[in-house]
């Protein structure tokens, strides 16, 4: 088998984890995309993470890249700094294509029908800054998305019919976006991880 470093924990540290808001409980499920994938698989049998993936090359790289006059201020888009950082493997099991060891701290996610929750019961959701986040246990006021999210045959994670998110460099932190949201701006797809005891 061939071992890879993935940041198992990317997830925990960039995903903003916000409080409880007010929104009607009974609404949020009805916020999704006005499209699906059709391959997507939108209920996944066992607990996942998350790592971020960046896109390097190819033509969303090349819309998305700094520009020559030094506007962007990531040097390296792929230098994150984390608490816990997990070997992974290649699998061929769908939908799980790596997986990564299982460890304290890290973030774990369920998905049922197109509904993400973490381990605290907070829903995975798209906040009107169109920053990815978990709050809960209802998303919060103005949420554009709470549902709607699938897992792709490549292990990515897809909402609507998008696989294709943005890590946004604040701070000596990232935050994840599911547009361009600022220069500092990198295309990424969000890789799902099988955990096991390792």
């Amino acid at each position: 088998m061939q071992f890879k470093q993935i940041a198992a924990a990317t997830a925990l540290t960039t995903v903003v984890l916000a409080e409880t808001t007010t929104l009607n409980p009974s609404s949020w499920t009805t916020l999704t995309p006005s499209t699906t994938y059709s391959l997507g698989l939108s209920t996944a049998t066992s607990t996942f993470g998350i790592a971020v993936n960046p896109i390097t090359t190819g033509s969303i790289w090349d819309k998305y890249k700094p520009t020559s006059s030094g506007t962007s201020t990531i040097a390296n888009p792929t230098s994150i700094t984390e608490t816990a950082v997990s070997e992974a493997t290649s699998v061929n099991e769908d939908p799980f294509e790596v997986v990564a060891c299982r460890a304290p701290g890290v973030l774990n996610v369920t998905l049922e029908d197109g509904i993400l929750k973490d381990s605290k019961n907070r829903i995975g959701s798209i906040v009107s800054n169109r920053q990815f986040q978990f709050d809960g246990p209802v998303p919060q006021a103005g949420a554009i998305y709470a549902n709607g999210w699938s897992i792709s045959p490549e292990g990515n994670l897809v909402l609507g019919d998008d696989d294709l998110f943005f890590q946004c460099l604040s701070g000596d932190f990232y935050n994840l976006y599911d547009e361009y949201v600022a220069e500092q701006c990198y295309p990424i797809n969000l890789q799902v991880l099988e955990y096991v005891d390792c």
